[in-house]
């Protein structure tokens, strides 16, 4: 129930928004969970929240939304029977500061929210306070804001995290294609990067990692990840560069860190070009380097990514990521010119 609540706590600002939680975003502060969603209908980032559960019976939750609002929601017993729909006045109360007014919504039963416009007023004074009190409905509630300065520190550097955060990039999108020809693909790579001790993985490890249409492997040895994967080529569509937003953001699901961006232009044999996306991704297991390039091949748009993992493998020295990265895709055009 906690994370069907959680998932429904910015109804307030949009009834028609459903949010669904952003692969790889979870995070925890403290007794503090949270996460960042995204609108169902559009991917698009809605909001980060968090929530932490209490003696009494209730949970707490605190959202930092897109349009720089704060949501405040209660999950508690003593709401209970109150309609679905149903809206009351409620006062908020943080030690002794001047209250928020406003008029929640149960959005579930049992389950009523209040979104809050003055964002640095109210984020100030649940970092900062002590205890809360929410009145309304004729019932009282008192909640310990111990750990709330860390927490909601972490919920709004979620929000600028994820703020151009668009789902549904075209990479893992569904590919009608032959497997036999990905195999042949990523076969070509493999070798082309000198690469002999590798394991392709099982279909079961691909459905796992989100993966189930590419041809994934890995070379321990070299501290490499690599996939490769085939997507129809949509009708009118002839600028790589116009899935390049989508594409980053599939990349940084992954991070649970800081992460910095670039992309580049490939030039290919036949005078066409490829495009490259890279992603530093720096976290408590060290700096990771991403990069995934694609390019036209007749009716399909050509993925191939390499992760370079951090302190695993001994790959030649001689050669920085990025020349592997061009290599790869040289090989990978190669494959599709003979």
């Amino acid at each position: 129930m906690r994370t069907r609540q959680l998932c429904f706590a910015l109804m307030l600002a949009s009834s028609t928004a459903v949010a669904d939680p952003i692969p790889g975003s979870a995070f925890k502060v403290g007794n503090w969970e949270g996460g960042a969603y995204s609108f169902d209908d559009t991917g698009a980032f809605s909001h980060c929240s968090i929530s932490a559960g209490y003696i009494s019976g209730d949970t707490l939750y605190f959202t930092v939304n897109r349009q720089a609002t704060v949501t405040v929601a209660v999950g508690s017993p003593g709401l209970t029977g109150i309609p679905v729909g149903q809206s009351f006045p409620v006062a908020l109360y943080v030690d002794r500061r001047a209250p928020f007014y406003g008029t929640a919504t149960v959005l579930l039963d049992g389950f009523a929210a209040l979104e809050i416009p003055e964002f640095d007023r109210a984020l100030e004074s649940f970092k900062r306070g002590y205890v809360l009190t929410i009145q309304g409905a004729g019932r009282e509630g008192q909640y310990d804001l111990t750990g709330t300065f860390r927490a909601l520190e972490a919920t709004r550097q979620c929000a600028i995290r994820y703020f151009n955060y668009a789902s549904a990039p075209s990479a893992p999108a569904p590919a009608p294609v032959d497997k036999t020809v990905t195999f042949q693909l990523a076969t070509t790579v493999l070798t082309g990067l000198g690469i002999q001790d590798f394991r392709f993985l099982s279909q079961s490890e691909l459905d796992e990692i989100g993966q189930s249409n590419s041809v994934a492997w890995v070379a321990p040895d070299y501290g490499l990840f690599g996939w490769s994967l085939l997507v129809p080529r949509e009708p009118g569509q002839d600028d790589l560069r116009a899935t390049d937003a989508g594409d980053t953001a599939y990349l940084a699901q992954g991070c649970n860190g800081d992460y910095a961006t670039s992309a580049r232009s490939i030039a290919l044999k036949d005078g066409d070009s490829a495009r490259e996306l890279r992603l530093i991704c720096s976290d408590a297991d060290g700096e990771a380097e991403h990069f995934v390039s694609k390019f036209f091949a007749g009716d399909f748009v050509v993925y191939n990514a390499l992760t370079f993992v951090p302190g695993q493998g001994d790959r030649p020295a001689d050669k920085a990521p990025p020349q592997w990265s061009e290599d790869a895709t040289l090989r990978a055009a190669s494959f599709f010119a003979d």
